[in-house]
């Protein structure tokens, strides 16, 4: 999905931005904007972002939930973050690939990982797996 939004030269987050940038932004579990990729069997639904400009130098701070079907995963190989992500296993367990090391993630753990890391996710379970995406990056 990166790879996707870096060819069109804006962020995911970007994908579910809305002209109409509001002091509260209340999105529904019913009106979140998803986007998916079949052969991913994964999707990333957007939970809000916010713009801090005048506090980060035009930074912008995003929130989404990937959802990882069995046998799902981001990518058939890890890439590189393009923003510094706090990352936390909402439900179900994981498989985060990062670099040359795999490391399992299950209901409750967290990670960070630092812009340009390559990682890739990965649900080898017969159960969905949704992970909570904090991401922090140039708004571009």
């Amino acid at each position: 999905m990166e790879k996707i939004a870096n060819a069109l030269g804006v962020t995911l987050g970007q994908f579910f931005l809305s002209a109409n940038q509001q002091v509260v932004n209340i999105v529904r579990a019913s009106d979140r904007a998803h986007m998916a990729l079949d052969w991913s069997r994964a999707e990333i639904a957007s939970l809000g972002s916010l713009s801090m400009g005048s506090l980060s130098s035009g930074s912008q701070f995003r929130a989404s939930m990937l959802i990882i079907k069995p046998g799902g995963l981001t990518g058939k190989h890890a890439t590189p973050s393009i923003s510094d992500e706090f990352a936390m296993v909402f439900e179900g367990k994981v498989i985060l690939k990062l670099k040359d090391s795999e490391q399992i993630l299950e209901r409750g753990d967290s990670v960070t990982v630092v812009a340009g890391t390559d990682r890739q996710w990965r649900n080898e379970t017969e159960a969905l797996a949704e992970i909570l995406v904090i991401s922090l990056g140039p708004y571009l």
